[in-house]
């Protein structure tokens, strides 16, 4: 009777082994399978084009375009800086940042997107008189105001006229000066439909070549 005991013990005793063996397994292929679908949700990494206050943001396929203007100074250029970005595995997502005005060397900062909201980060301050919690660890955070089909935030290179025609016509307001901020909204050919930043509901085309060029990302 004590053998067959013992022999049920045994028997007992596997049966226990292998349940926690398959019940390991079972969490190990959970924890893969929510890994996976986690570098599956990194592939395609949301951004909303839109007016953040004092951040613009346009988005074309996989670039990012957008530009910072200080809204608490009288000289928008005391903290000014465009910047350029490839949307992709990784949030932050990465970002080069210029004043296309101005021949200062490109400097490299972050954009981590949480929904509509956006914390930038500096690897140096523009200028000294830019936000010091661009270049802290947390970062200088921003909220959507409003959403737009912004395709590229872009600056004008020379003075020029908007037309009320992709294929020149009537202009639009006064000359724009270099410096100008516009976001793009529609293209025909050489020709961009665009809204100016600085001016409220001010819409008209503009050739491409009259913006500042674009970085090779």
């Amino acid at each position: 009777m004590n053998k067959f005991f013992a022999q049920l013990y045994k028997i007992w005793a596997l049966i226990c082994v292998l349940m926690l063996l398959f019940g390991c397994n079972s969490k190990n292929d959970q924890v893969k399978h929510s890994y996976k679908r986690t570098e599956l949700d990194k592939l395609n990494v949301y951004v909303i084009a839109g007016d953040y206050y004092e951040i613009k943001i346009g988005v074309k396929g996989d670039l990012l375009t957008g530009v910072y203007i200080d809204p608490k100074s009288n000289d928008k250029n005391s903290c000014l800086f465009f910047f350029e970005g490839k949307i992709g595995l990784r949030n932050p997502v990465k970002i080069k940042c210029y004043n296309p005005t101005k021949t200062d060397p490109v400097f490299n900062g972050d954009l981590k997107l949480l929904g509509d909201v956006m914390i930038a980060r500096l690897k140096n301050p523009p200028t000294k008189n830019c936000d010091p919690e661009f270049t802290d660890e947390v970062g200088h955070s921003v909220v959507l105001d409003l959403q737009h089909n912004w395709l590229s935030i872009r600056m004008i290179q020379q003075e020029t006229y908007l037309y009320e025609n992709f294929d020149g016509g009537l202009t639009v307001g006064n000359a724009l000066i270099k410096g100008t901020v516009v976001a793009v909204i529609e293209k025909y050919g050489s020709w961009l439909k665009v809204e100016v930043q600085d001016k409220q509901n001010e819409f008209g085309w503009i050739q491409e070549f009259m913006l500042y060029p674009l970085l090779e990302l």
